[in-house]
């Protein structure tokens, strides 16, 4: 049996992580994270007492094909690099489409390095970005495909100065782990330059946070399942606002509003009750990486405010979003998100819901046609029963492999 304590070092010493347990830079990263462990009531208590609750150190052995949901989007395009400048410049950024499997469905990585995936367990996944450096990093998570699942992060980054590891756990509406297709957005961000926030928090105590005014990033646990997050220094509110719930336990969180720097934040256990959380929060001025084409907008009962809509277009415009209803799914469409003729494994949406209920929402489809993207959402109660999404708030990230050029 291994304690709460030992968790993050039994994550690195399986054998299908790390070969000959950890080496000395993982190590001081892991021993960093043990004494925020240590540290926090709040976070140890989300971590399962006994470890055989979770599979991670049985990792299975996976088929090497992608599951049918890669032939919802077709086959796979060679980048489309160009002249943009920003494809010979390493970035600490990626993205991933991970399948149930495990494997990796499409990735990007900035610095030029793998992304490489797996699967440890019924609804437990490792992300790996080669070339990243773990502290400092963030990652927002959205669940992918029809069933009413839901996935999050195990804990704040892992790794060393040459890799960042993200651990994510999916459930279905009962709060079991269960496998399901993600999402996955990161980047490491220093300095300043375009504006920009983020941090994991855990009770009032905050990890790996980054705020490009130099100002301090703080966090109020201001009732049972309330945050508010102050990022002091941020121009404006229109802004990529997301939330991805950390710890083993099937617990999210969502966002309630958010101003010019500050964001409410609201956490629910399975059962919908409002629960103390550990969260990943980013609060960004248009995509969830910097200087990328993409964009953001707060889908409001099926509109798209233009105060809360924001984007950067292939050629540095800022074209509008659309949003069409499709049955109780909506389609959340970006033009001049991409070069004609466009593929589907060049963007990466991300979604997370929005409001004071315990809804939550995830993304089931996206594709490219010419330069235009189209993602489409779909939300649940907490009862995993689908809900209206035209009449439900969320708030939509877009993100794009290269920046613009033109």
């Amino acid at each position: 049996m291994h304690t709460k304590q030992n968790l993050i070092f039994a994550l690195a010493c399986s054998s299908a992580i790390v070969t000959g347990c950890v080496d000395s830079e993982d190590a001081d990263e892991l021993a960093d994270l043990q004494i925020e462990l240590e540290d926090d009531d709040a976070l140890l208590a989300q971590l399962p007492a006994d470890l055989d609750d979770l599979d991670v150190l049985d990792v299975l052995d996976e088929d090497a094909d992608l599951e049918a949901d890669l032939d919802h989007h077709g086959a796979f395009a060679p980048d489309q690099t160009g002249t943009d400048p920003e494809a010979f410049t390493a970035s600490m950024s990626g993205f991933a489409w991970v399948q149930g499997s495990g494997t990796l469905g499409t990735g990007y990585n900035g610095t030029g390095g793998a992304v490489s995936t797996s699967k440890l367990g019924t609804g437990q996944y490792l992300v790996e970005f080669a070339g990243h450096v773990a502290s400092g990093s963030n990652a927002q998570v959205t669940a992918y495909g029809n069933a009413a699942t839901q996935c999050k992060l195990l804990t704040t980054p892992l790794g060393s100065s040459s890799y960042v590891r993200w651990y994510v756990l999916c459930y279905d509406a009962a709060g079991t782990l269960t496998d399901s297709p993600f999402n996955i957005v990161t980047e490491n961000t220093s300095g300043g330059g375009e504006f920009g926030a983020y941090l994991f928090a855990t009770g009032s105590s905050t990890y790996h946070s980054w705020n490009s005014s130099g100002g301090t990033n703080t966090v109020t646990n201001t009732s049972t399942g309330l945050y508010t997050v102050t990022m002091p220094g941020m121009p404006s509110s229109n802004a990529a606002v997301h939330v991805t719930a950390t710890g083993a336990n099937a617990n999210r969180c969502k966002i309630t509003s958010w101003g010019t720097g500050s964001v409410g934040v609201r956490c629910y256990n399975a059962s919908g009750a409002l629960a103390n959380t550990s969260f990943s929060v980013s609060y960004r001025s248009i995509g969830l990486i910097r200087q990328k084409i993409g964009g953001h907008a707060w889908i409001n009962n099926g509109t798209v405010p233009s105060i809360y809509a924001a984007a950067r277009s292939t050629c540095w415009a800022n074209p509008p979003f659309s949003v069409t209803p499709v049955g109780s799914d909506i389609d959340v469409t970006l033009p001049q998100s991409d070069w004609a003729p466009g593929h589907w494994s060049n963007v990466m949406p991300i979604v997370t819901a929005y409001g004071s209920n315990a809804n939550h929402c995830k993304v089931t489809f996206w594709n490219v046609v010419g330069d235009t993207t189209t993602a489409r959402v779909r939300c649940f109660n907490n009862a995993g029963v689908q809900v209206n999404a035209s009449t439900t708030s969320f708030d939509f990230s877009l993100t794009h492999r290269h920046g613009p050029f033109c």
